[in-house]
This record gives C-alpha cells, sequence and structure tokens, in this order.
C-alpha cells in the first residue's frame, strides 16, 4: 500500500523535527557550559547540569499523563501539539540569552527546558 501525500507531509514534518531537537540538543550541551561561564559566572558547574537535565525531568513527569491523553486527542494531534510546544520551547530558550539578570536567564531557561 503507497502512503498518501498528506502521510508523506506528516513524515518529513515529524523527521525536520526530531533532527532541529537533536540538533538544538547537542548545540545546547556544547555551547551552554561556555555561555554561562562568560556570561553568568554567579553558577556553577552543578547548576548547568541541572539545566541540562531539565528536559529529562520534564519528559518524565509529564510523558504518563501525556500517555493517558493520547487516546483521548488521538495520535496525529499529539504530534501537532508536540511540535508546536518544542518550536515554542526553542525560541524561549534561545531568547533567555538575553537576559541580563542571572535569576532571569537560569529561571527562563530551566522552564524552556522543562517544557
Amino acid at each position: 500500500m503507497k502512503p498518501s501525500q498528506a502521510q508523506c507531509k506528516l513524515l518529513v514534518a515529524l523527521v525536520v523535527a526530531m533532527a532541529t531537537s537533536q540538533t538544538t540538543r547537542q548545540n545546547t550541551v556544547s555551547l551552554l557550559p561556555t555561555f554561562v561561564g562568560k556570561h553568568h559566572s554567579k553558577y556553577n558547574e552543578f547548576d548547568i547540569g541541572l539545566l541540562l537535565c531539565a528536559y529529562q525531568v520534564g519528559f518524565l513527569l509529564t510523558a504518563p499523563a501525556i500517555g493517558n491523553l493520547l487516546p483521548k486527542i488521538g495520535r496525529k494531534n499529539a504530534l501537532v501539539y508536540g511540535m508546536i510546544t518544542m518550536s515554542l520551547s526553542t525560541v524561549l530558550y534561545a531568547l533567555a540569552a538575553y537576559f541580563k539578570s542571572d535569576g532571569v536567564f537560569y529561571g527562563v531557561s530551566y522552564s524552556a527546558r522543562f517544557v
């Protein structure tokens, strides 16, 4: 059975979303310690580690609830909502670099990573 054009478009969108997500994650892991050390020297390695693990903690805490919602909202809708949420949190995470206050930078960064 040949996939429909809509299925092909969805597959391409998912591949692009996953590639973007993984690229963002790798850039964050490699660049964040240097950036924080230079611009927000108040934070040590432990604080940076907490910031980097926020995504995984958020995932572990929300995955069961999202799994329960899947039958109600549908898998396609869940994928769309997930892509939108990931895109918005990535933009918010990128904008956190413009905050000069250490506390605001860390709070916004942590919130964006947690989502």
